[in-house]
């Protein structure tokens, strides 16, 4: 459910969408995924994981970022990087 995905993005096995997914152009999704609930996808990124709920994944793969958002309380919210590969 209420999903958008851009132009030009490739899907290589079967991946699964959960809902309030966007992907943004030329992205890459490779392999038998499990792409969560309210996820972005920046354009161009290259994703190769599972991609828990509520994160932004940008770059491409190996040096791509997953970022988690977790909203704690009405003040603001909590960002943490979980995924930082570098070569």
């Amino acid at each position: 459910n209420n999903c958008i995905i851009a132009g030009q993005v490739g899907f290589a096995g079967s991946s699964t969408l959960g809902n309030n997914v966007m992907i943004g152009g030329q992205a890459g999704i490779s392999g038998h995924l499990k792409i969560g609930n309210n996820i972005q996808i920046a354009g161009g990124s290259g994703v190769i994981k599972d991609i828990p709920d509520n994160s932004i994944v940008m770059g491409h793969h190996p040096n791509n970022r997953i970022i988690s958002i977790d909203k704690k309380d009405d003040v603001g919210i909590k960002v943490e990087i979980i995924f930082k590969n570098q070569t």
